[in-house]
């Protein structure tokens, strides 16, 4: 079964074995998955790049370098919504192989669009509020997936907050929405400069992305005090 839904979502028979690999072992470097996979190292840099454009995988800088590391077996069924009854039977058996990994910080990094919309869906799981600051370059970005996104959110009775700039483009577009029913409040500030990266806050959750033509890129961190910081800095922002 694993096999199949590893099939399902175009990996090559390397890719899902570095995959697995990865799953059971937890933060690996280039030589480590070289290693354990008797992969030659040059063809490793290949199948890792797939991975990663494909959302299966995250970067980790480590003291000793990079290290990759596997996304979270349920993170995938929101990247192939139609493969969701295979990989749910597949879920008990990807879950057990996540016992012997290893304490790490509790930061994620996601590559690319598809690594973005799997760190967005973190936010989903919590059903808490979710409250930030986000920005025309990200809604403009992220336009085909944000509809989604707040359908998801409604029907996991998840309410948002934004704080955004000021601008008649972004108005223009919430006009279309009805912020009410997608349980949605907005309020907007005139700053001199749009904010350079979107902010999602979420239970001991803070997610950040940046946005770049090269390397677009989502940060998950999870630690209580720090998102705590980021929630007063917001509360008092909101109350202005």
């Amino acid at each position: 079964m694993i096999k199949k839904a590893l099939e399902s979502m175009n990996l090559s028979d390397k890719e899902s074995e570095t995959y697995l690999i990865l799953l059971k072992s937890g933060a690996l470097s280039i030589q480590e998955i070289s290693d354990k996979t008797k992969i030659n190292r040059t063809y490793c840099y290949e199948i890792i790049k797939n991975l990663l454009d494909k959302g299966m995988i995250a970067s980790v800088k480590q003291e000793r370098g990079q290290k990759y590391l596997a996304t979270k077996p349920k993170s995938l069924l929101l990247l192939l919504k139609e493969k969701e009854e295979i990989l749910k039977k597949a879920l008990p058996e990807l879950e057990k192989l996540t016992g012997n990994q290893i304490n790490l910080p509790k930061i994620e990094l996601f590559e690319g669009n598809k690594g973005i919309k799997v760190a967005m869906s973190e936010a989903l799981k919590l059903n808490k509020e979710i409250v930030g600051f986000s920005s025309r370059d990200f809604i403009e970005y992220m336009n085909y997936y944000l509809p989604n996104f707040a359908k998801e959110r409604v029907k996991n009775k998840i309410p948002i907050r934004l704080l955004l700039n000021d601008s008649k483009w972004t108005k223009k577009w919430l006009s279309e929405f009805n912020n009410k029913k997608e349980l949605r409040k907005i309020k907007f500030h005139k700053y001199k400069e749009d904010f350079k990266s979107t902010i999602y806050i979420f239970g001991d959750s803070t997610l950040i992305i940046f946005l770049s033509k090269k390397n677009p890129l989502a940060v998950l961190i999870n630690d209580s005090n720090y998102s705590t910081t980021q929630k007063l800095i917001f509360e008092q922002l909101w109350k202005k």
